[in-house]
C-alpha cells in the first residue's frame, strides 16, 4: 500500500506543478495566510528536530517526513483550489473518494494492513485499512455531501450525491466504529449551530439517523458489533476495570510521558519507544495496532511536545477560523454558494477534529487535504474576487459550474 500511495503521491505533484507552471498568478500560501503558512514550517522543521533526542531516530524520520507530506499536501491543495470551480471539484473529489474506499472494502474486503495486526473482519474497513480511520475519513466526507446537495443544483448531479451518501452513511454503519459514531454525531451538532440556512435539514437528518440506527441495531447488526457498541467500559475475567480496545491504558502512557518530557516531547513517532524504554514492555498494549496513542492531541503532546502542539494547533485553528470566516463573509455578501461550501467544510472539520480525540490521525490525508480546502476557499468569494476576476469561474457567477444545462 505504502509503495502505491508513492505512486499517487509522485503523479499528485507532477499534476500540481503543471498547474502552477500554467497559472499566470499562482496563490502563494504565505502572501494569503502567513501565520498558518509560518506554523506549517514550523511544525516540518520541529518534527525533523526532534530526531535530534528520539530515542528511535529512524521512526522520527519517518514520522518527520509523514509530517512533511501533509504540509505538502495542503500547499497542492491550496494552490489548486485557484477559483470557486476548482474548490468545488476538490471537495466533491474528496467525497467521492470517501465513496469509492467504502466500495472497495464492500468488494474486495482487504485483510489486515499489517501482519501481525489485530484484524475483524466483521467491520468495514475500505481501502484505508483500518475500520477507525475510515470512519473518521467518512465523517467530514458525509458533512461535504450534505451541504453539496443544497449546492449542486442539476438533477443528475443532485442523485448522484444522494446515493453517494447514502453509501458514505451505510460505511459508517458498518465500520462499527464508536468513535466514528460519537465524531458524527458532534459533527451533526455543530451543524444544527452553524449549518445556517441548512438546520432544518440537518434537524431532519439527525432524526433520519437516530431512526436508522436503532433500527440496525435492535434488528440488522450481528450481536458482535451491538456489543462492542455498548461495552464501551467492561471488567475483565479478573475484575479489573478497562475499556475495549485499551484506550485507558495508552492515554495513561501518553499521561506519564507528557508529565516527565512536556516542552520537547519524546521525539516524532517514538511513543512506543519511549514507552517500552521508561515504563517496559505492557502486555495489554503491546499489539500492532495499540502502538499508538489513539489520541491525536495526546500524541502530538507526548512526542513533540508544548512547541510542537501550538505549531499544531496554530494550523488546525487557522483552518477552521478561516472557514468560519468565509461561511460569515459569504452570508453577509449573499453568496449562498460560497455559504454553503464554506459551512460544510467548517463542519466537516469540527467532525473530523472530533475523531481525532480516538485515533492518531495527524497524518491522514483527509486531515490536510480539508484544511487545505479552508484555506482555498477564502480567496474566491465574492469579496475577494471583486475586480480581479483571476479566480471567478467563467461566467462570472461562483455557483454556475453546478446549474442545470
Amino acid at each position: 500500500m505504502n509503495g502505491k500511495l508513492k505512486v499517487v503521491g509522485c503523479i499528485v505533484a507532477v499534476a500540481w506543478l503543471a498547474v502552477v507552471w500554467r497559472s499566470d498568478h499562482p496563490r502563494v500560501l504565505w502572501r494569503e495566510h502567513r501565520l498558518v503558512a509560518v506554523a506549517t514550517v514550523g511544525l516540518v522543521m520541529w518534527s525533523l528536530s526532534s530526531t535530534l533526542w528520539a530515542t528511535d531516530r529512524g521512526s522520527a524520520l519517518a514520522s518527520a517526513g509523514r509530517v512533511a507530506m501533509g504540509a505538502a499536501l495542503l500547499v497542492v491543495v491550496f494552490t489548486g483550489g485557484r477559483d470557486r470551480r476548482a474548490v468545488l471539484t476538490l471537495t466533491l473529489a474528496f467525497v467521492a473518494g470517501g465513496a469509492l474506499t467504502v466500495a472497495f472494502g464492500l468488494i474486495f474486503k482487504p485483510g489486515p494492513p499489517v501482519v501481525g495486526a489485530v484484524f475483524d473482519p466483521t467491520r468495514l474497513s475500505g481501502g484505508v485499512g483500518d475500520p477507525n480511520d475510515l470512519a473518521a475519513a467518512l465523517v467530514p466526507a458525509i458533512a461535504l455531501g450534505l451541504f453539496g446537495l443544497s449546492y449542486v443544483r442539476n438533477r443528475q448531479g443532485r442523485v448522484a450525491l444522494a446515493a453517494i451518501l447514502v453509501a458514505l452513511l451505510t460505511g459508517m454503519l458498518l465500520t462499527q466504529s464508536r468513535g466514528g459514531l460519537a465524531a458524527t454525531a458532534v459533527m451533526l451538532g455543530a451543524g444544527l449551530v452553524l449549518g445556517g440556512r441548512l438546520r432544518g435539514r440537518i434537524a431532519a437528518l439527525c432524526g433520519v439517523l437516530v431512526l436508522i440506527g436503532v433500527f440496525y441495531y435492535a434488528f440488522l447488526a450481528p450481536t458482535e458489533s451491538v456489543d462492542r457498541l455498548v461495552s464501551v467500559v467492561h471488567s475483565d475475567a479478573s475484575g479489573r476495570r478497562s475499556d475495549a480496545s485499551n484506550r485507558f491504558p495508552l492515554w495513561a502512557h501518553a499521561a506519564r510521558l507528557i508529565a516527565q518530557q512536556p516542552i520537547a516531547g519524546v521525539g516524532a513517532g517514538n511513543y512506543r519507544a519511549a514507552v517500552e524504554q521508561r515504563f517496559g514492555r505492557d502486555p495489554a498494549t503491546d499489539a500492532v495496532h495499540q502502538r499508538i496513542v489513539h489520541n491525536s492531541y495526546l500524541e502530538i503532546q507526548a512526542e513533540l511536545g508544548i512547541v510542537g502542539m501550538l505549531l499544531f494547533l496554530t494550523v488546525v485553528g487557522g483552518a477552521v477560523a478561516t472557514a468560519f470566516r468565509s461561511a460569515q463573509g459569504a452570508a453577509t455578501d449573499g453568496d449562498r454558494d460560497g455559504e454553503l461550501l464554506a459551512r460544510g467544510i467548517l463542519i466537516g472539520l469540527i467532525g473530523l477534529l472530533a475523531a481525532q480525540l480516538f485515533l492518531s490521525g495527524e497524518y491522514q490525508v483527509q486531515f490536510w487535504w480539508l484544511m487545505g480546502l479552508s484555506l482555498a476557499l477564502a480567496g474566491t468569494g465574492v469579496r475577494a474576487t471583486s475586480g480581479s476576476g483571476d479566480r471567478l469561474p467563467a461566467g462570472g457567477r461562483p455557483g454556475l459550474p453546478c446549474d442545470a444545462s
